[in-house]
């Protein structure tokens, strides 16, 4: 028997995608009639901006029927993004929504969603610098979701070697080139 996620007592935070047109309605008229249960702002000040992130979340939500399809769902929540650029003084605001199984505060979601975005970005940057991902050109039917998968793969592969302090740009070289390292990283990754 396959179980779901909510089934075997896990939570999730879903951001609501644009292709989620009625979702993405409801959210709106829920956060825009009625009186959210708890905000949270925090300000980030880096890279020449000053971010400011302003966290609502609602528990008592009627009148829904999409959103109360998901299973298990007990939290909406808004993040409105209000940037900065301090060189132009140009401002820029976004507004992002996600739904959640969870029960916690503005303060909790908003640290949760930042910290789901840092993993999220350092895993991207560190994929396109050392395997060039970005300059992929695979387009063919799930190609470059395979070719992810298989960069994500190798890419902790090679952070199996903790005996060299090189790059993982080293790394992934050295493997292409050295038959003996690479069978020993194989090896490694076997006995994990």
């Amino acid at each position: 028997m396959n179980l779901s996620s909510y089934e075997k007592e896990g939570d999730y935070i879903l951001q609501v995608k644009g292709n989620q047109k009625k979702t993405k309605e409801e959210l709106d008229i829920q956060f825009n009639t009625d009186i959210v249960c708890d905000s949270n702002i925090t300000e980030d000040f880096g890279h020449g901006r000053i971010e400011t992130r302003i966290c609502d979340v609602k528990n008592d939500f009627e009148d829904a029927p999409v959103l109360t399809k998901w299973r298990g769902i007990h939290s909406l929540i808004r993040i409105t993004t209000q940037t900065l650029e301090s060189s132009t003084n140009k401002e820029r605001s976004d507004v992002r929504y996600y739904i959640s199984s969870l029960d916690t505060t503005a303060e909790r979601f908003n640290k949760l969603i930042r910290s789901h975005w840092a993993i999220e970005n350092n895993l991207h940057w560190t994929l396109d610098v050392s395997f060039n991902e970005d300059k992929q050109q695979r387009k063919k039917d799930h190609a470059a979701e395979n070719m992810n998968m298989l960069c994500k793969m190798a890419l902790n592969i090679l952070k199996l070697d903790t005996e060299n302090k090189k790059t993982l740009k080293w790394k992934k070289n050295r493997a292409i080139y050295v038959d003996e390292y690479r069978e020993k990283l194989i090896a490694r990754s076997q006995t994990c």
